[in-house]
């Protein structure tokens, strides 16, 4: 026989259950929609603007971030005490078997043109001082190998699906520490400025096979690696900003080389944009194993934006129309429904990846 207690127990769990199933959905829904709101923000707020980008002088970088630094949808690294950006990657969630705190080459350089546009906007003394810091410390930490090339290594392992070990160095990086050091020379006339990006410039002549950031794929066309991985994977937004520190350098020195270097590169995107279109939206890279944990290599849609921007500017640099024929295309698709569906999708997969992340450190604190 039922007593009444087990009855009113059988009763009251259901009802507990669906409360409780019911404020998680509605946290989560409130979540979501702030989510939404913040990469909706992201992808849609302004950062070309127009400028000539074939003068001598170096102005505001082309692509821009800043003041804020960062896409708004990600927390904003440490600083030292000197200002320069400190990466903790235990925070990071999509990147497996990395812990600790380092300072990455790629965020460093980034944040020298960050403070560099500061200082234009504002003319702050103290931004322009930040951004010498942080040049310095790009003059300071560029490995120069038996060959001549010089590197700002990571000095982390990368994980899936790139599987790269430490140290190794990226091409978005080196691009993006050439634009910031030719600025600071500019600015300054100091040569070591100039000579660190001399021996910088190198590494875009050494394979990925022999430790460098170039590779060539099977039809002859050079990328320029942001990851250099084997076999590489051509990530299209790092080929591209390297390019523009290869435009930059030859921009403030008319280096034959650079120029050379630059004009490989863009015939690459040009040759290969066909296969970095998926139809219906554009890919992330040439991945040759796209999988779940990459999208099955569709960019998610801010990345569609910076390949949309990134475009323009090769259109303008070069006066080649089809980057912009091209760009046409990919913002034309921001319009149909596979936007908000991506967004979801990136939104929920990058949830899931926190939630299993700190299931396991609950699991370990337990142990």
């Amino acid at each position: 026989m039922i007593t009444p207690h087990a009855r009113n127990g059988r009763t009251i769990w259901p009802l507990v259950l669906g409360t409780v199933t019911g404020a998680t959905a509605l946290g989560y829904g409130i979540r979501l929609k702030r989510q939404l709101n913040i990469f909706n923000t992201s992808v849609d707020r302004e950062r070309v603007f127009d400028d000539d980008f074939n003068v001598e002088k170096l102005g505001r970088y082309y692509y821009s971030y800043f003041p804020s630094y960062l896409q708004p949808e990600f927390k904003p690294p440490d600083v030292d005490e000197n200002g320069i950006p400190v990466n903790d990657y235990s925070k990071k969630l999509l990147i497996r078997g990395v812990s600790g705190r380092h300072y990455n080459p790629l965020t460093v350089s980034h944040w020298v043109l960050g403070a560099f546009d500061d200082y234009l906007r504002s003319g702050d003394q103290e931004d322009y001082q930040l951004f010498i810091r942080r040049a310095d410390w790009l003059v300071d930490n560029l490995h120069v190998a038996g060959n001549g090339a010089g590197y700002w290594y990571y000095h982390v392992n990368w994980g899936p699906p790139y599987n790269v070990k430490a140290p190794f160095a990226s091409a978005m990086a080196q691009g993006f520490g050439l634009s910031g050091l030719m600025r600071a020379y500019q600015y300054t006339g100091r040569q070591a400025y100039k000579e660190t990006a001399e021996k910088a410039l190198q590494s875009f002549e050494v394979s990925v096979y022999d430790g460098g950031v170039r590779s060539q794929d099977e039809f002859g066309n050079i990328f320029y690696e942001e990851i250099p991985s084997i076999p590489p994977h051509h990530i299209l937004n790092g080929h591209i900003f390297a390019l523009f520190g290869l435009h930059d350098y030859y921009r403030a020195t008319q280096s034959a080389q650079a120029k050379t270097l630059f004009d490989a590169g863009a015939e690459a995107v040009l040759n290969r944009l066909p296969d970095f279109d998926a139809g219906f939206w554009s890919k992330y890279s040439l991945d040759p194993n796209p999988n779940l944990r990459n999208h099955w290599n569709i960019a998610s849609p801010i990345y569609q934006s910076v390949h949309i921007d990134q475009l323009r500017f090769l259109g303008k640099i070069t006066g080649n129309t089809t980057f912009d024929q091209w760009a046409d295309r990919w913002e034309g698709q921001m319009q149909t429904p596979a936007r908000p569906l991506l967004t979801l999708m990136v939104i929920g997969f990058k949830d899931g990846v926190m939630l299993n992340k700190r299931i396991k450190q609950w699991r370990q604190q337990r142990m």
